[in-house]
C-alpha cells in the first residue's frame, strides 16, 4: 500500500511539473524570473545559426547611446562583447562621447577570446547639440580595412542629421584567391524626418558605386526608421533591396522593424540569402530588462561569400 501511494505521488508530481513548464519558463542571468509561454518575447526568439567557415557575416548594431555609462559597467561590456563576437564586421550607431574610450574598451573585451578585432570610427556628427559617432568593428584576421578611404559623406547642405559614414573592406588574400571587396555605408536616419533622408540613399549609393574607384558591392546598413516594405518602395526603383523580410523585428521588445541591410539586387551576388536579426535574449539567457540595458535594438546580420562572384553570376 505504501509503495502504491508513493508511486501515485510521483506520478502526480510529474504531471504537475509538465503542466508547470507548459505555462512558465525560467529566465534571467543573475536572477530567476517566471514568464508565461505565449509571450511575444518567448515565442519569437531565435539563436544565431552556426557560422560557416566560407561565409562572411556582416552586421549592424545600434548600441543606443554607447558611451561612459555603459562602458564603465563590466557586465554590460562583457555581454556586448559576446554579442559582437558573433560577426566578422559590425557597423555601430549611436556612439556617444567619449566614444573612443568606449569603443576601445569594447574591442579590448572582445579580444580576450577568439579572433582579434580592430575598430575605426567617425568624428562626432550631427547638426543639433546631440552628436554621435559611427564605428566599424572588424575581425582583422579575416578582413583588411582601407583606412585612408574611410570617411563621412560630405554634406554641405545639411541634408542628413547625421551624415553616413563609409568604410572600405576586403577579405584577406589568405582566405580567398579572389577576395571579396566591399563598401559599407553606415547610416542612422533621423526619426524626425525619415522620408527625406531615405530618399537620398540611392544618391549616396550611386555616388560611391560610380566614384573614382568604382565599387559595385556597396552595402547600406544601419537604423532606417522604416520597415522593409517602406525601404523597398523608396529604393527599389534604384535596384536596391532590403535583406530582411517584412515582419522580422529588429527592436529588443520585438515590436517593430527599424534596422536593416540593403544591397543592390544584381551587383552584389555574393549575398547568400541568409539574414536575420540576432535575438540575443534567448542565446545568453537574458530577461527583457537586462537586454534593454544593453540596447533597445537587436543586431541585424547577413552572410556573404568570401570570394568575389564571377561576372554575371546571380
Amino acid at each position: 500500500m505504501r509503495t502504491r501511494r508513493l508511486c501515485l505521488i510521483l506520478v502526480l508530481f510529474s504531471i504537475g511539473l509538465v503542466l508547470f513548464f507548459q505555462q512558465f519558463q525560467l529566465e534571467g542571468l543573475d536572477q530567476l524570473q517566471l514568464r508565461r509561454r505565449g509571450d511575444n518575447l518567448v515565442q519569437a526568439e531565435s539563436v544565431l545559426t552556426e557560422r560557416s567557415s566560407d561565409r562572411l557575416r556582416i552586421a549592424t548594431f545600434n548600441l543606443q547611446v554607447f558611451g561612459r555609462t555603459k562602458s564603465s559597467h563590466l557586465p554590460t561590456m562583457q555581454a556586448l562583447a559576446r554579442i559582437c563576437r558573433q560577426f566578422d564586421v559590425i557597423a555601430i550607431q549611436e556612439v556617444a562621447g567619449p566614444g573612443q574610450d568606449a569603443l576601445a574598451l569594447l574591442v579590448e573585451e572582445m579580444n580576450r577570446f577568439g579572433p582579434q578585432y580592430s575598430y575605426l570610427s567617425s568624428r562626432p556628427l550631427g547638426r543639433s547639440a546631440y552628436k554621435q559617432q559611427y564605428a566599424y568593428i572588424y575581425n582583422r584576421q579575416l578582413l583588411h580595412a582601407d583606412l585612408a578611404r574611410c570617411c563621412a559623406i560630405e554634406d554641405p547642405d545639411d541634408l542628413f542629421e547625421h551624415p553616413p559614414f563609409v568604410g572600405f573592406f576586403q577579405v584577406r588574400e589568405e582566405h580567398s584567391e579572389t577576395p571579396f571587396s566591399f563598401t559599407l555605408v553606415n547610416v542612422r536616419i533621423d526619426a524626425e524626418n525619415p522620408d527625406r533622408e531615405l530618399e537620398l540613399l540611392d544618391e549616396v549609393h550611386a555616388l560611391i558605386a560610380n566614384g573614382t574607384r568604382a565599387e559595385d558591392d556597396v552595402i547600406v546598413l544601419g537604423t532606417f526608421q522604416a520597415d522593409s516594405e517602406t525601404l523597398d518602395s523608396i529604393l527599389g526603383p534604384a535596384g536596391l533591396a532590403s535583406t530582411l523580410d517584412k515582419g522580422q523585428f529588429t527592436d529588443t521588445r520585438l515590436s517593430q522593424q527599424v534596422d536593416n541591410i540593403i544591397v543592390h539586387t544584381t551587383a552584389t551576388a555574393e549575398l547568400k540569402g541568409r539574414s536575420d536579426s540576432f535575438r540575443f535574449m534567448r542565446r545568453f539567457n537574458l530577461s527583457l530588462q537586462q537586454a534593454l540595458a544593453l540596447s533597445d535594438h537587436l543586431p541585424v546580420w547577413a552572410e556573404f561569400e568570401l570570394s568575389e562572384a564571377a561576372d554575371g553570376q546571380e
